[in-house]
This record gives structure tokens, C-alpha cells and sequence, in this order.
């Protein structure tokens, strides 16, 4: 099979999408464990 080459732009390119998925990923997790963080301390609360 023969191999394509990137430029370097398209590679560059490549790793910032790969890197902003990454982020997205974290953020929507750490809100996640936020909520799930405030739900536990609201429940505390309410007991």
C-alpha cells in the first residue's frame, strides 16, 4: 500500500482538531463530575 504524505499544515491540522476533541471530552466530564458534586452537597443539605 503506498503511504500519503501530509503537508505539514494538514498535519498541523490534524493535531489541532485531535486536540480540541480532547478538550470537549474534559470539559463535558469535569461539568459532569461539578453537577454530580453539587448534586452530592444539595442532598447533604436537604437531610
Amino acid at each position: 500500500m503506498p503511504t500519503t504524505q501530509q503537508s505539514p499544515q494538514d498535519e498541523q491540522e490534524k493535531l489541532l482538531d485531535e486536540a480540541i476533541q480532547a478538550v470537549k471530552v474534559q470539559s463535558f466530564q469535569m461539568k459532569r463530575c461539578l453537577c454530580f458534586l453539587y448534586l452530592k452537597e444539595l442532598l447533604a443539605f436537604l437531610s
